[in-house]
């Protein structure tokens, strides 16, 4: 700083001193020309008079003793004389700027490169009586002679002054940069320093104050990045490139039974071989994961290479995520069991509808025995039907590709399903009974329908003959509520919890023969939870079932929303 302060002044004293020094030549310069040119003007004022009264040859003497240009030039032109030059080499002066303006308006002057002399001159002309013009000429290189005369004399003078400026401004910088180098850059306003410095020390202040506050925010965001780590599910662990633990949330510690893993090594703080391998992996710069059962648990263990320092390091360090799949693998395992009911179920009407369609056209059954196996054709079609009607149901309450929900009175709903299940209800000798009030909810009618109607079919499957079905609409708990109760067979305390899996048949020979699919239950479970609702069941061998679907409370919402 104090190299800058110190050229800034040298080289702005050195810039005011030359253009004071060249201001003053250029001045000197102007004044000298004009003194020359007034010189002229005099010189050719007293020649006149000789060449006005026919002295020509007492204008050649002066022109001898002259050292300017001096010429007599006629009125067309024809150069009479000149001091320089043989007049018979001349050509015609007519056309000078000067002599036309002298033979215009009696005086001329201009300044021009002339021919004769090679270079720069001031030429003033005069017309004479006889009309005839008399110029004077002058060489301007006397005037740059002085010029550049008094340039040499003044070089040494402005060397000098350079050389004190110098001096000057080290002093000056050394004075100005002292108090400045003084300042404290933690605790700025405690120097004293000059009050133009005021701006600049508050600024450093507030620089300061911020930079605190950075800082402290910075230590709030590490805070705030290590509570939500330590709240995450999946443990996480990042070792250094030495392999040491240089973060573990709290799920990690948790996982591997550690209060603190920080600075343990890979192989203090899991021996297990698969982890050792997928983190080999990653401190040789390839990601890598395996699967691991832990306690009973199913662990999915994923590392990650990364590069301690930057992209261009050499240093690899490792993050190890392990994610709990455990779920995840059930419902995988659900899914395939799923797939294999589905298989299984869909195999079973298509072989009755397969062996019956060989029988009769294989001519094998008798004409009388037509009837018999084409219901068993049209009862099998009809399940597989059902059965295939079911699983789009469900598959689309999985996917939440449903309508736009609307108000549904349950009380007509209910009706509707009662009315539509009388027929099965007389074969079955099942008297089915409704009961209750309107009451209104939001939903998807054609859902709503489909979970009644099952609830009602299967009361009126599974129940004895001279039985009775229950179906009462209302308010249970304060919540708009359809109940189904039947005096049926009844579920086991072992089976309640699984009935609602898909394809789970307590009864499997009593489901078949009744033509179920097994995915009934299912279907109301789902659309009760696209509605918000739950299922209740109450129920034991021999004595009957309860179902109840509850909806949420229209008041209870609006509450919820104001609140």
């Amino acid at each position: 700083m104090k190299k800058r302060i110190f050229w800034s002044i040298l080289l702005g004293s050195v810039c005011v001193l030359a253009i004071a020094v060249a201001a003053v030549l250029f001045a000197v310069y102007d004044g000298f020309a004009d003194e020359r040119r007034a010189q002229i003007r005099s010189e050719a004022g007293i020649l006149a008079v000789y060449a006005g009264e026919g002295e020509l040859d007492a204008l050649r003497q002066a022109g001898l003793a002259s050292e300017n240009r001096i010429t007599l030039v006629s009125p067309d032109g024809e150069v009479l004389y000149d001091s320089f030059a043989d007049e018979e080499s001349l050509e015609n002066h007519a056309a000078r700027p000067e002599i036309e303006e002298a033979l215009a308006s009696g005086t001329g002057e201009a300044t021009r490169a002339s021919d004769t002399l090679g270079e720069m001159t001031y030429n003033y002309a005069r017309r004479l009586a006889d009309g005839s013009v008399l110029r004077v000429a002058a060489a301007m290189r006397s005037v740059s002679r002085v010029f550049f005369g008094m340039f040499y004399v003044v070089v040494p003078i402005l060397l000098l002054a350079c050389a004190l400026a110098a001096l000057l401004a080290k002093l000056l910088s050394a004075r100005i940069a002292g108090p400045i180098a003084r300042i404290d850059p933690e605790h700025p306003l405690d120097c004293r320093a000059y009050d133009e410095l005021s701006p600049l020390l508050l600024r450093m202040e507030r620089k300061n104050n911020d930079a605190a506050v950075a800082t402290a925010l910075l230590q709030k965001e590490q805070r705030e990045f290590r509570d939500i780590v330590d709240e995450m599910r999946e443990a996480l662990v990042v070792f250094s490139a030495d392999r040491r633990v240089i973060m573990a949330n709290r799920a990690a510690n948790a996982l591997f039974e550690r209060e603190d893993a920080h600075g343990l090594t890979e192989l203090e703080l899991c021996r297990d071989e698969a982890y050792q391998n997928v983190l080999e992996h990653a401190f040789g710069g390839e990601f890598d994961e395996c699967r691991v059962t832990w306690d009973g648990r199913i662990y999915r263990l994923s590392a990650s290479p990364v590069r301690e320092g930057g992209k261009d390091a050499g240093d690899r360090a490792a993050v190890l995520l392990a994610m709990d799949v455990t779920d995840t693998e059930r419902a995988e395992e659900l899914r395939r069991e799923f797939t294999a009911n589905v298989s299984h179920e869909l195999k079973t009407p298509l072989q009755s509808i397969l062996g019956c369609a060989e029988i009769l056209s294989g001519g094998i059954a008798k004409q009388e025995d037509f009837p018999r196996f084409l219901s068993q054709i049209d009862t099998e079609a009809r399940r597989l039907l059902k059965l295939i009607e079911d699983i789009l149901e469900l598959s689309s309450l999985d996917e939440g590709i449903r309508e736009k929900k609307a108000p549904v009175e349950l009380y007509t709903l209910a009706k509707t399903v009662v009315q539509a299940l009388g027929v099965k209800a007389d074969a079955a000798q099942v008297t089915v009974e409704l009961t209750g009030e309107p009451v209104t909810v939001e939903g998807v009618s054609s859902t709503l329908y489909e979970m009644v109607y099952n609830l009602v079919d299967n009361a009126i499957s599974y129940n004895v003959e001279d039985g009775r079905v229950d179906v009462t609409v209302g308010y249970r708990d304060g919540c708009p509520a359809v109940v189904v109760r039947d005096t049926g067979i009844g579920i086991a305390a072992a089976d309640q919890s699984r009935i609602f899996e898909r394809f789970y048949r307590v009864d499997k020979s009593h489901s078949k023969s009744t033509g179920g699919t097994g995915l009934g239950l299912s279907i109301v479970k789902h659309g009760a939870a696209m509605h918000g609702a739950r299922v209740t069941l109450e129920s034991a061998p021999g004595k009957g079932s309860e179902f109840a679907i509850l909806f949420r409370s229209r008041e209870r919402d609006a509450e919820k929303a104001r609140g």
